[in-house]
């Protein structure tokens, strides 16, 4: 923050010593120059935080761990989302669930797909599988209940 502070300061006063200088100086090719030559020094302040950056080629990703981080990600979101769905959904029908746990896997084309679908719960497995079919389309083949 400290740093920010410094270099936001820094960027004020060349601005101000660049309205100075418009104002001081007369028309003409001097000033031009003086224009141009100002505008390259106004660059160099307001890039100044870029050039010290440490970055250390261990801190980067490459491109196979960043395709794998983004992929776990996508796979984390998802189950998360279909895990709240299928939850909101017995609970309108009047099903608690304990607890879900979810098992999806990569297909060809890249999509997600549920394989297989743990509930702990008291209701009825007939009434449970029924509800998934109908409402969300999960076969009872990948539905496990425990009690």
């Amino acid at each position: 923050m400290e740093k920010m502070i410094e270099w936001g300061s820094s960027v004020c006063i060349f601005a101000v010593i660049v309205v100075l200088y418009k104002i001081m100086f007369p028309q003409g090719n001097i000033k031009k120059a003086g224009e141009i030559l100002m505008i390259l020094l106004m660059l160099l302040v307001m890039l100044q935080p870029f050039t010290h950056l440490d970055i250390d080629a261990d801190t980067l990703l490459s491109k196979a761990d960043w395709y794998d981080s983004t992929e776990n990600t996508e796979s984390n979101t998802y189950d998360t989302a279909l895990e709240q769905v299928i939850r909101a959904t017995l609970a309108e029908n009047g099903i608690e669930v304990e607890k879900i746990q979810l098992n999806t896997e990569t297909d060809t084309d890249n999509y997600l797909i549920l394989t297989t679908l743990k509930l702990k719960t008291d209701a009825d497995a007939d009434v449970i599988c029924t509800c998934l079919k109908e409402k969300l389309g999960i076969p009872e083949e990948i539905v496990e209940i425990d009690r």
